[in-house]
């Protein structure tokens, strides 16, 4: 039966059998792989998938429940959220948080919902400025905003990479 390991006040881990073992050479290099990577916890999330900080466990709640809303759920002609940009939403958030944690910067939840188009939607904001992530099926873009005009107080992108994504969470952050 496996156990709940707390790995620390954010983090809860299943663990089924504790640290890998065996006679060859190849499982004691396992189990020193093992330990080194637990020794940093921000690898927990690649040891423990199911090891889910409390702080993203709330837009991930709020991006599952996506899959109830109706069609024409804004009162109008708006598509029901898609399932597989959902699915993509809860896997591009995940990558997103672990940016953010790699450069050691806070966490923000961001407003969750939908367009119109069935994308779902990110939304973030932090003094005057906004980031807005528009995640379909299998890609993401952003605009970033910081004023009214679009022409001069506004950017979009695609935000498919980590270099980007640390790149927008840094200008977000910034003052």
């Amino acid at each position: 039966m496996p156990q709940i390991l707390t790995l620390e006040k954010h983090y809860q881990a299943v663990l089924t059998d504790g640290i890998p073992s065996g006679v060859s050479e190849s499982s004691d290099e396992l189990s020193r792989t093992y330990r080194r990577l637990v020794r940093d916890r921000r690898n927990l999330a690649l040891l423990y998938p199911l090891a889910i900080p409390e702080n993203l466990s709330l837009a991930l709640n709020r991006i599952t429940r996506l899959f109830t809303w109706p069609e024409g759920w804004n009162g109008y002609n708006a598509l029901s959220p898609q399932r597989d940009a959902i699915v993509y939403a809860r896997n591009w958030i995940r990558w997103f948080y672990q940016e953010v944690s790699i450069l050691n910067q806070d966490w923000l939840n961001p407003h969750v919902t939908a367009s119109a188009e069935g994308e779902v939607v990110f939304e973030w904001r932090q003094g005057v400025k906004r980031l807005t992530i528009y995640v379909g099926n299998q890609g993401a873009e952003y605009v970033k905003s910081w004023g009214p005009d679009i022409n001069t107080q506004m950017e979009d992108g695609h935000a498919n990479t980590a270099s980007i994504r640390r790149s927008l969470w840094m200008w977000l952050m910034s003052k």
